[in-house]
């Protein structure tokens, strides 16, 4: 019965970390896919959709280096990987915020140059974070339930954005949705690091006195 009871409270689901960094990634997924979907759209009503080609090829180009430098600094000791998951998103939301003032070429091709980068960067940190936070032996149970949550959020941002487009005719209320829901998902984030650590300190304190 101890056994059994120790075994429940190591459990990731009654974890509160574990919770934290599943609507962390939930809303950032919530928020962030709707983009790919609306950019072509989104790059038309700012005026400069002539540009769109360019800029999917900068998505594409930020996206291959993010996730390369975001390998490379993960796999050093010197890089949380759950501190650089929220901070991916925050930075991700400043640059949402610099979408709302797109007027040419370079801001629209710079601007998505530089989310592609951090969405890259998140697809490399996604994997990188629950191993760092539960142990890579409670990595599978733990990712699958991320990639589920994320996976509804995903799902159900395209309805949404299109219902805010439908209901204002702009698409700047979509962009604030994005930015919204990032800086959700990149609190929380930030708060399963903090708990993380905490626990952490706690855990090698007690080893300490023994």
């Amino acid at each position: 019965m101890c056994t059994l009871a120790r075994i429940s409270v190591d459990h990731p689901l009654m974890d509160v970390r574990f919770w934290l960094m599943d609507f962390s990634v939930f809303f950032c997924m919530l928020g962030t896919l709707i983009l790919y979907i609306i950019y072509k759209d989104f790059a038309e009503y700012m005026g400069v959709g002539e540009h769109y080609s360019v800029a999917l090829s900068g998505i594409g180009i930020g996206d291959v280096i993010g996730r390369v430098g975001t390998g490379f600094l993960a796999s050093t000791k010197y890089v949380d990987a759950i501190f650089a998951y929220g901070l991916a998103q925050l930075f991700c939301c400043f640059v949402m915020v610099g979408h709302l003032f797109i007027s040419d070429m370079a801001g629209l091709v710079g601007l998505t140059a530089a989310f592609g980068t951090l969405y890259g960067s998140q697809n490399v940190l996604i994997a990188v974070a629950p191993s760092a936070c539960f142990g890579r032996e409670k990595l599978v149970i733990v990712f699958g339930h991320i990639l589920f949550l994320g996976g509804v959020g995903a799902l159900i941002g395209a309805p949404i954005a299109g219902a805010i487009v439908d209901y204002t005719g702009m698409y700047e209320g979509v962009i604030w949705f994005t930015i919204g829901n990032l800086f959700i998902g990149s609190v929380l984030m930030f708060l399963c690091y903090i708990v993380d650590r905490t626990m952490k300190q706690q855990r090698d304190k007690k080893v300490d006195e023994l």
